[in-house]
């Protein structure tokens, strides 16, 4: 009975976690505000958005967003180009490292769906499967960055996790459609602290899989110890970035943020004769899609 308890508690935690809290007039006010103090311009010389056509054309179908990664602004930039051209607004898939002190709230209220994507928990993927299928069932829309995290260039294999929920979902005789974003910038806000984000992002998830092997070996005092020195990393990374954006409105040179929406597709006819392998068929499609956008810049 005790341990039912423990089960059900723990699956709530993870589902007030992971959904999103998203309120229409809170966005709406909220880019007003961010129109009114032209903060577009304290990140970049300016935003310049393509392909907003592609997606008036299916303004009236369920949608999903599938956009390179290569920096924090992506969701933000999009964000803004989504309520500026009215565009319909996803809920966005993010990662749990974002769902920090006031700003987790500010993104959960944006439409934010937070990932912890090293989760090794049988019953947070049960959870997370079910309120992404929910949110799919509720006809809003989605934007995911296939790749999981920020990247250079385009990963050679994007992560199919996702894609395999979108799959199922279509399986069931619906259908949803998908709209390829190329998103890129003359200057990335982190550019300049990147290489010491990524290694200390490296050096915390190294620390957490050592701390977990000293527990499962009964070394629970080591554990406490390097899980300490992780959390010091995280915040490490974390700062660093935040850094960035701070000190980004005092850079002379912030060059151009640009936005290119693709012609959107239905996932449905895209893989109406294939019996096997879905999510890995329509990984291939998307990649393709976000290169060929990609290569136009």
């Amino acid at each position: 009975m005790r341990e039912e308890i423990d089960e059900k508690k723990k699956v709530e935690e993870y589902r007030k976690k992971i959904r999103h809290n998203y309120n229409p007039q809170f966005y709406d006010n909220a880019n007003k505000i961010i129109k009114f103090l032209r903060m577009p311009k304290w990140f970049f010389g300016n935003i310049i958005v393509e392909g907003v056509e592609n997606v008036n054309e299916v303004k009236d179908k369920q949608l999903i967003y599938m956009s390179n990664h290569v920096s924090l602004a992506d969701f933000l930039v999009q964000g803004h180009v989504f309520w500026k051209y009215a565009l319909p607004i996803p809920r966005i898939l993010a990662g749990e490292n974002l769902n920090r002190f006031l700003v987790g709230r500010f993104f959960k209220k944006c439409g934010a769906i937070f990932i912890d994507r090293n989760s090794k928990d049988k019953s947070y993927w049960r959870v997370e499967d079910e309120e992404i299928k929910n949110i799919l069932s509720n006809k809003e829309n989605l934007l995911i960055y296939p790749e999981g995290t920020r990247n250079d260039k385009l990963s050679e294999k994007l992560k199919t996790g996702s894609l395999g929920q979108l799959v199922d979902f279509v399986d069931e005789a619906k259908d949803l459609y998908i709209v390829p974003i190329w998103i890129n910038y003359d200057k990335r806000v982190e550019e300049r602290f990147i290489n010491k984000v990524r290694e200390n992002k490296e050096k915390r998830d190294n620390l957490k899989k050592k701390a977990k092997n000293f527990r499962e070996n009964g070394k629970n005092f080591r554990a406490k110890i390097t899980n300490f020195r992780a959390i010091i990393k995280d915040n490490t990374y974390f700062t660093l970035d935040l850094t960035a954006y701070i000190i980004r409105p005092f850079s002379k040179e912030k060059g151009n943020a640009y936005l290119n929406f693709g012609k959107a597709f239905s996932l449905k006819n895209s893989l109406e004769n294939i019996d096997k392998q879905k999510k890995f068929i329509l990984a291939d499609i998307i990649r393709g899609e976000l290169e060929k956008l990609g290569s136009r810049n």
